[in-house]
């Protein structure tokens, strides 16, 4: 078994918790226009595949495929987001030291997130400050965006590393789809997350972890001699 020499991780929800900003940009943009607003909980099943579908999830059901109120929805989202995708956001604990020790021990970190690129890296700017991420890659119109295989392949090539040479590490059933897309087979799933234990497994977790340091554990583990 190959050593890992790069850990992939995905940003809401695993690295950081954005989820309360989230659901803050959404029930505005829904209570200026009239609609029904969801609490936090609920956010937790609309988040994770970009800032567009959650837009069409936070939606009543008679508006969901009223492409209209999806780009007036999403417009405004973004706008209010961008200027308050900080109020509440912050690394999980323990994720600072998790991701020092990866560096000292000579992994290559990446990020890859649907979230918009141009919120996802001043994001771990502002949240991990001079971190020496190795490839963020958020949404572009370059790359479709995960599952897909062609995000991921591009990470793992920007690290000049193979599959087998990596761990990936997310929370949610689309994170765990990415990863078996990229053919990486140590998927890392975290319980601190947006999405339940159970969905996890079910889409291909070999592990699970309840605190950041379990995923140094892991990478020792598998880098055993």
């Amino acid at each position: 078994m190959e050593n890992i020499k790069a850990a992939i991780f995905d940003l809401d929800g695993t690295i950081i918790n954005t989820l309360t900003d989230l659901a803050n940009a959404g029930n505005y943009v829904l209570k200026k226009n009239g609609f029904p607003i969801h609490d936090n909980e609920e956010y937790r099943f609309f988040v994770g595949s970009g800032i567009r579908n959650l837009c069409i999830r936070i939606l009543p059901e008679d508006k969901k495929n009223d492409e209209e109120w999806i780009l007036k929805i999403f417009d405004q989202f973004n706008e209010y987001y961008g200027k308050h995708y900080m109020d509440n956001t912050c690394a999980y604990d323990g994720i600072n030291e998790m991701l020092d020790t990866l560096i000292k021990n000579d992994i290559k970190v990446a990020v890859l997130t649907n979230k918009g690129h141009e919120f996802t890296v001043p994001m771990l700017k502002k949240v991990f400050g001079e971190f020496p991420f190795s490839v963020i890659l958020g949404k572009t119109d370059k790359y479709p965006v995960k599952p897909s295989r062609e995000c991921i392949m591009h990470v793992i090539g920007e690290l000049d590393v193979k599959s087998s040479e990596c761990i990936y590490i997310g929370d949610s059933n689309v994170d765990m789809k990415t990863a078996i897309n990229g053919d990486i087979e140590n998927i890392i799933g975290v319980s601190w997350g947006f999405r339940p234990i159970e969905e996890l497994k079910e889409a291909g977790a070999k592990y699970i972890v309840d605190t950041p340091k379990e995923i140094i554990e892991i990478v020792n583990k598998l880098n055993e001699k």
